[in-house]
Parts: structure tokens; C-alpha cells; sequence
């Protein structure tokens, strides 16, 4: 009791009591303290000493009250006091200190130094105090507001999460984008470092009702080591394959090409192409519904409908024969006439009716290169009888026309 006596005098001969405040200091010129507060210590030359203990201690403490200040002395050391949370007990940090800086840290070591966690316990990204990242306790990261991760060992790496449901599905179409001006590729890089059996690099999308074997479409690339056996097998072999219905390819601009090509870019690479029309070429730019260049060569029977072409109907004169508008043709000579054949093709066929007016006798010069059974090149002999017809046709072998008529068919 009387230990306890001298210790009172003892404060109150050290320090001076302005109402409420208890002042302790050691400088003469202040003389009225902090109304504030219950306790000021002021000093110009020693510092304040809180209670120093270990982390053992300091969690040992029973009851802590809220507020409660110590200085801890081993572990991470610093000055840690209890806010009555969960958190329980937090340590004040500061720029210089070992914490992280709202506004950024200097003299930071990226080897010591990290922002994470110590222990099995995933991190947490908020804003708005809503999860926007989540880092899982074995290295998996989630973007959204509950990302859900596939059951080892297939789970993700990186997971998206939209954020919508079927009852609030989201009106947004893109999960993931990639933007920049690169003067080279800008590209999305998958590239699987295990040079094994069977292991290749996938894109992959499926639809809501997918499994690992259906409904879906994959665009891939095998390891150098691949020795699967199949179509898309082998090593280094490409491919896209769906697993869904109706596979498509196509091209929705009007009036553009679908390509297909092997070895390289160049424009002499190119082997087959679909056109706007739809004409289909084979080593060419098709004319015709099926063009190829070169012979074809079929295994069965080749069935062919009855043929028909758009009847060209021709002026006389200097008549001009399009074989890109049907190789059939009809002409009235009202008098002597030029006949000029263009875009004729090697191996090309093609047919004309040719009528005399009501006067007759009118000649037909045939093109260069003509040549007529019996009747040599040059003008061809034609019925001269008034509203006469002849019919012409020829084989064109890339150089000469072969020339067969048919005359006076009234």
C-alpha cells in the first residue's frame, strides 16, 4: 500500500494536471496541455516507451481491451495493437515499413518481397468490396465474382468468370480481349512444351451442353512427338475438327472468294477457290460452276444431265462471241459479217446458229486460227437462200478452231 502511495506522488511530481489532462514533460515552456486527451507526454529529449514483448506473450494476453498498444520484439516486429475484430491483433505499418502503400513502395527487393499469403489460404482481389480476382491456394487464378474451378487434375490455370447466369444472362460478347497496335503479330499464343505421345496444343470452344467428346470445336497443333495413329494424328500435324452438327466454312462478304492452299502464300499456291457466284475452281479462277485446270480423273461413272447453255443472241457486223456467256449462240446476218471469239479455253466446244435475212446471200469471216473440213480458212461458205440457217460448231485446242456446219436446215 505504501509502494503504491509513493508511486502516485510520484507521477503527479513529474508531471501537472490541467482539468481533466494529465501532463508529463520535460520541457519548462509548456505548461498547458491537450484537452483532448487524458494523457499528453511531451519531451525534447527522450521518447515514449510502450511495453515490449514477444509474439508469445503479446497473444497471450487474456482479454485484450480494444486499443490495447505493445511493442513486439521478435517475429515481424513493430508496434501492434487489438481492434476487437477478427483480425484481432494488427500491426501499424507505414511507407518506409514492411507493409504495402496505398500510394506505392521504394527500396522493395522482388525477391523478399511479395503480396500474397504465407500459409493453405487462398487471396482475395476486391473492389467495391465485391471479389474481382481470386488466387487459390495451389497457384490458380479466377477473374469474376464466384469462379469455380474444375476437380484436380483437370483444373484450370486461368478461369473467367462472366458473371451471368441463365435467369441474368449478360449482353456483353467478350469474356476475354486482346488489343494493340503491333506493326508484326499480335497474336493469342498456346504452346505445349511436352514433346510426348500424345500431347498437342488446343483452342477449344463447346457449347452449354458439351463434354469432353461432344459438341465442341477445336483448332490444334500435335507435339513433335506425337505418334497417335488417325486423320489429325502425327507429329506436328494441324487441324480443326468439330464434334457438334453442321460443320461450316465460309466467307460472309459479298462478292469474295473462299481459298484453299498449299505450300506457302504465294499467289501461285493457290489449288482450289469458291468464288461469290459460287463457281468452283481447281487450279484456276472458275467460269463455270466446276472449272478445273488440267485433266480430272474419276473412278466411276460420271453422270451428266442433259446439257444447256444460255443462248447468246448476237448482232451482226463485227460479231462478238463471249464464251463466258454460254457457248451456245444465235445470229441474223443482215449483212456481210466478222465473227471474234473471246475467252476461249483449250478444249473448249462450242455451237452457233447462223441465219441469212430476208435478202440472203451474206458471208461470214470466220476468227483467225479457223479451220473449215474441205474448205481450208478464211470466209466460210454459208446457204446464200434468203431466211436460210446453218449451224456451226467447233473444238478449239488452244491454237485453231476445228470448225463442222451444217447447212441449209430450212
Amino acid at each position: 500500500m505504501r509502494k503504491l502511495f509513493f508511486l502516485i506522488v510520484l507521477i503527479f511530481l513529474s508531471g501537472k494536471v490541467f482539468s481533466q489532462t494529465v501532463v508529463v514533460t520535460d520541457d519548462a515552456t509548456y505548461t498547458t496541455g491537450n484537452a483532448s486527451s487524458v494523457l499528453d507526454v511531451k519531451s525534447v529529449l527522450k521518447g515514449f516507451l510502450a511495453p515490449r514483448m514477444t509474439q508469445a506473450q503479446r497473444t497471450a494476453i487474456t482479454t485484450p481491451a480494444d486499443g490495447l498498444l505493445v511493442y513486439q520484439t521478435d517475429g515481424t516486429k513493430g508496434f501492434y495493437f487489438y481492434n476487437g475484430t477478427a483480425a484481432a491483433w494488427t500491426l501499424f505499418a507505414s511507407g518506409s515499413g514492411t507493409g504495402w502503400s496505398t500510394t506505392g513502395n521504394s527500396g522493395t527487393s522482388a525477391i523478399t518481397n511479395f503480396l500474397g499469403t504465407t500459409d493453405n489460404v487462398n487471396l482475395k482481389l476486391r473492389t467495391n468490396n465485391i471479389q474481382r480476382v481470386l488466387v487459390d491456394s495451389i497457384g490458380s487464378v479466377g477473374i469474376g465474382l464466384s469462379p469455380i474451378f474444375t476437380a484436380s487434375p483437370a483444373r484450370e490455370r486461368l478461369l473467367v468468370d462472366g458473371g451471368a447466369t441463365a435467369a441474368n444472362p449478360t449482353t456483353s460478347y467478350n469474356i476475354i480481349a486482346g488489343k494493340g497496335y503491333i506493326d508484326n503479330y499480335l497474336q493469342l499464343n498456346i504452346q505445349n512444351m511436352s514433346p510426348t505421345a500424345n500431347a498437342s496444343s488446343d483452342l477449344v470452344a463447346s457449347n452449354d451442353a458439351a463434354t469432353q467428346t461432344t459438341n465442341f470445336v477445336n483448332v490444334g497443333i500435335n507435339s513433335s512427338g506425337n505418334t497417335a495413329t488417325g486423320i489429325i494424328a502425327g507429329a506436328s500435324n494441324a487441324y480443326i475438327y468439330s464434334t457438334g452438327n453442321d460443320f461450316a466454312i465460309g466467307n460472309g462478304t459479298a462478292a469474295k472468294n473462299l481459298l484453299l492452299f498449299t505450300g506457302g502464300t504465294a499467289a501461285t499456291n493457290e489449288r482450289m477457290r469458291i468464288n461469290g457466284t459460287g463457281n468452283v475452281g481447281i487450279g484456276k479462277t472458275p467460269l463455270y460452276k466446276f472449272d478445273v485446270k488440267g485433266r480430272a480423273s474419276f473412278d466411276s461413272t460420271v453422270v451428266a444431265p442433259n446439257y444447256s447453255s444460255t443462248l447468246q443472241t448476237l448482232s451482226s457486223g463485227t460479231i462478238t462471241w463471249d464464251q463466258t456467256k454460254g457457248a451456245t449462240a444465235a445470229v441474223t446476218l443482215t449483212g456481210n459479217s466478222t465473227l471474234t471469239i473471246i475467252n476461249a479455253t483449250a478444249g473448249m466446244y462450242g455451237l452457233i446458229k447462223v441465219k441469212q435475212d430476208a435478202t440472203g446471200s451474206r458471208t461470214l469471216t470466220l476468227p483467225a486460227g479457223s479451220k473449215v473440213i474441205n474448205a481450208g480458212a478464211g470466209v466460210v461458205t454459208l446457204t446464200t437462200t434468203a431466211n436460210a440457217v446453218d449451224v456451226l460448231s467447233y473444238f478449239y485446242d488452244g491454237t485453231n478452231y476445228f470448225w463442222t456446219i451444217g447447212y441449209n436446215y430450212n
